[in-house]
């Protein structure tokens, strides 16, 4: 009995290590993996967010001049400084309207030329009409005189009476010339002031084709090109 239980033990550990011989696996080995030292830093995100920029104040450049765009001196987003030239008008127009009113400030002063010379015609003619009446005059008065003693009769009174009033009558119209050649040199220096204004105003808006930057900033969105029409109601924005 005790044989055949050593017998089959036997037998048991024969057929274990025959099992454990013939198949033997290898055992996993670890895996190595990186490794990653952790310390302090700086991250920075960077996020988008729609949005409008906007200067501190927007400035609208109207030109004060109609016409077409003859030179464009800036592009948009350029840095501008005031009285920096933006962009040139035609000025063709502006400087036809210059010489005409040059022309009529000359004209107009010619004009007093004329009207002081005829003021120093006319004080001569005054100084004799004054000289004849005062003649006429003292013989009116003579003839009175000799009418009343009776030695000259009616007719010589009435002639001498007539060349009295006609010299009288020749003073008041040398007169009356020379307020109207005062009057023509007062009307003059009027046309004078006039034709001035007027060549003043022609050359501001031969000026005003040559459209500057007011103050300095950016130039904003600029809708015009060589060539386009502007006029005063034509606005260009500069960001300040």
């Amino acid at each position: 009995m005790i044989k055949s239980k050593f017998l089959l033990l036997a037998a048991i550990a024969i057929t274990v290590l025959s099992s454990c011989g013939g198949n033997k696996r290898q055992l996993p080995t670890s895996n190595e993996y990186p490794v990653i030292t952790i310390g302090a830093a700086n991250a920075q995100m960077k996020t988008t967010y729609p949005a409008v920029l906007k200067g501190i104040q927007d400035v609208e450049i109207r030109p004060k001049v109609s016409g077409l765009i003859t030179k464009l001196y800036v592009h948009e987003g350029e840095t501008v400084r005031a009285g920096q030239v933006l962009f040139v008008i035609d000025n063709s127009v502006y400087q036809a309207a210059v010489r005409q009113a040059e022309a009529a400030v000359a004209s107009a002063q010619s004009g007093i030329s004329r009207a002081q010379s005829t003021v120093v015609q006319a004080q001569p003619a005054l100084n004799s009409a004054q000289a004849q009446a005062a003649t006429a005059q003292l013989t009116y008065n003579n003839s009175k005189n000799l009418y009343s003693n009776k030695v000259i009769g009616d007719y010589e009174l009435q002639s001498a009476k007539n060349a009295y009033e006609t010299a009288q009558a020749s003073v008041n119209q040398a007169r009356s010339g020379i307020q109207t050649a005062h009057s023509g040199v007062k009307q003059a220096q009027a046309a004078l002031k006039q034709a001035q204004a007027g060549l003043a105003s022609a050359k501001d808006n031969l000026s005003f084709c040559y459209v500057k930057s007011p103050t300095n900033g950016f130039v904003g969105s600029l809708p015009y090109k060589e060539g386009a029409l502007v006029s005063p109601s034509s606005p260009m924005p500069v960001t300040t």
